[in-house]
């Protein structure tokens, strides 16, 4: 939960959305993707769908004895959350830029 929650933070702290992103279901990106008119293979929604899955997999195993996989996923989420973080990061960049032209 942690994790989604810092997600979302970062998708939606990172530029002013028509729509925020308030979950991480495949429905809900394809809703936020859509309403934002956004590209749906852009980096930062490839690494949001990436992260979203990831989370799916150790929601669905949390119960389970932790396992090799289960950890490899965990250091997975945590690289692929900060690739987001960067890629949104650069979008705004790239955008405050084109705005000052």
């Amino acid at each position: 939960m942690t994790a989604q929650r810092h997600i979302l933070a970062i998708v939606n702290g990172s530029f002013q959305p028509t729509e925020e992103l308030c979950g991480l279901s495949a429905k809900a990106i394809s809703r936020w993707v859509q309403v934002n008119q956004l590209d749906p293979n852009s980096e930062g929604v490839c690494l949001l769908r990436r992260a979203a899955d990831l989370l799916f997999f150790l929601a669905t195993k949390s119960q389970d004895q932790v396992t090799v996989e289960y950890e490899s996923r965990m250091k997975e989420v945590a690289t692929v959350t900060e690739a987001l973080r960067l890629s949104y990061n650069n979008a705004m960049q790239r955008s405050s830029e084109d705005s000052g032209r």
